[in-house]
Formats: structure tokens, sequence, C-alpha cells
């Protein structure tokens, strides 16, 4: 899930023309006639091509193409926003994640004290800063609830704590 996948002819005949067959989008890496593609699937499915030669005569294969579905996320369990530039921000990171709808930032008595929502992976400066309402937070463990949405369309609650310390 989330990675792309080319695809080429192989043919022990001269083609002239070639068309794919499938439900994912394709990419033509050598138009006009497209015989190296790239697929990004994000479910399970098949792939077929048809080669064609300029007398008429065809062949046709097809593939199946597994996604796996473990959808895979990583969550740092401590960041230090002490402005080195290192690990100054927590934010959640995967290549399979399309959006972050929320990410909510809790202390130890329920309190919430940082809400950013629909945003990006991956990007730090736009997670946690370790502040809340302007001020710097001492360490300590602090609780974090993410609702994230993955590239094939499934929304889920990541959650857990994460150790801020200076």
């Amino acid at each position: 899930l989330g990675q792309s996948l080319q695809l080429e002819v192989q043919s022990t005949f001269t083609y002239d023309s070639v068309a794919w067959t499938t439900d994912f989008e394709i990419e033509c890496l050598n138009p006009p006639l497209c015989d190296l593609i790239r697929i990004q699937p994000t479910q399970t499915g098949e792939v077929s091509v048809e080669v064609r030669d300029d007398g008429g005569c065809t062949s046709r294969t097809s593939t199946l193409i597994r996604v796996s579905t473990a959808l895979n996320v990583f969550v740092p369990e401590a960041f230090s926003p002490n402005g080195d530039g290192i690990n100054d921000f927590f934010t959640i990171y995967s290549n399979q994640i399309q959006n972050i709808q929320r990410l909510q930032i809790f202390d130890r008595w329920g309190n919430r004290l940082f809400l950013q929502e629909n945003f990006d992976p991956d990007i730090e400066d736009l997670g946690w800063d370790g502040t809340a309402n302007g001020k710097a937070l001492n360490p300590g463990v602090y609780i974090f609830s993410a609702e994230v949405v993955y590239l094939n369309g499934e929304e889920r609650v990541v959650k857990g704590d994460v150790t801020l310390v200076k």
C-alpha cells in the first residue's frame, strides 16, 4: 500500500500497439506506445495487457497485483522541543497515510493541550511543539490521539503516549 510499481511489456515478437486494462490509474512512462507504465495500487486487483503486431496478431496476459493490507504508521515515543532542529515536533509518519484528520495531545488529567486538523503526515512543523497556550510544557508523558485516513480510504484512530524531554 502506498508504493508505486512499474510494469513493462516483454514480448518475443515486434508489436506496434499496446492496450492496458485495469482499475488502477495508469501513468504511461514512454508515450505513445506505453509499453512501460507505473501504477500505485491501493487494493488488490488485476492488470491485463494486450499487444498487437502490424499483421493483426495479438497476445494477451494478466497478472494479479496483491496489495498488503498491513497499515504501518510510525509514532515517535519521545521528542525534544529544545530548538536544536532535531526532533523538535511530535507528529505522525507514514507513506500509507493520505491525511491526518485530527491530532490531539492531552495531559495526564485529560486536558486537551493541542489540536491540529486536516494535515499531511511527515511534516514536522505541523505537529505538536511541546507547548500549550504559548508556554513550553515541562518534561513528562503526554497522551495523543490521531484520526488518520489511509491511502485505501480506511479510517483509523491511533492512540498512545509520547514523552516530552528537554
